[in-house]
Order: structure tokens, then C-alpha cells, then sequence
């Protein structure tokens, strides 16, 4: 077997597993970043409704059911890494110091 045609060879099969591994590897960091998009739409979506409550089309009780769903969805998105999102301190329970 030549020298050329085994780096043919491997070029290819290198060629093949790259193409094969980078969707994979990509598909990663896409979750993230789907997640990061949806929480945008929903914050956007609040200030959108404040616009409308402030502008006159909706009403208090319908801008409050709006806040309310949407706040069930931002809820239902997984959890984001702790670096991206500021940790609010929790509230201590009598009950449970030592």
C-alpha cells in the first residue's frame, strides 16, 4: 500500500467522523441556548403586556392572567446554569437551624 493512499485513507475517515461529530457536539450547546431564546420571548411577552395594560387594551384582570401563564411557563423551562442566572437568597425556616 502507498504512502498517498493511506493519507487519502485517512483524510477521508477523518472527513467522516467529523461530519458525523460536529451536529452531535453542536446539539450540545443548542439546548442552551433554546432555552436562553425562550426565556427572552417570555420576558418580552411581559413587557408587552405592561405596553398593552398602560395603552388601555387590556384590563387589570387580563393583564394579570397574562402574567400568570406566562410565569407557568418560565417556570416549566429547565433550570439555567447558576453562572448565567443570579441566585436570589433563600428565605431561612426557624425550624430547620440546628
Amino acid at each position: 500500500m502507498s504512502i498517498g493512499l493511506a493519507v487519502a485513507l485517512i483524510g477521508l475517515t477523518s472527513l467522516a467522523l467529523a461530519i458525523l461529530l460536529v451536529p452531535l457536539l453542536l446539539r450540545r450547546r443548542a439546548d442552551g441556548s433554546r432555552e436562553a431564546y425562550n426565556l427572552r420571548v417570555y420576558r418580552d411577552q411581559l413587557a408587552e403586556i405592561e405596553r398593552d395594560l398602560r395603552r388601555g387594551l387590556l384590563n387589570p384582570e387580563q393583564a394579570e392572567a397574562a402574567r400568570t401563564e406566562i410565569g407557568r411557563r418560565i417556570l416549566a423551562l429547565s433550570p439555567a446554569p447558576a453562572s448565567s442566572v443570579p441566585r436570589q437568597p433563600q428565605p431561612r425556616c426557624a425550624a430547620a437551624s440546628p
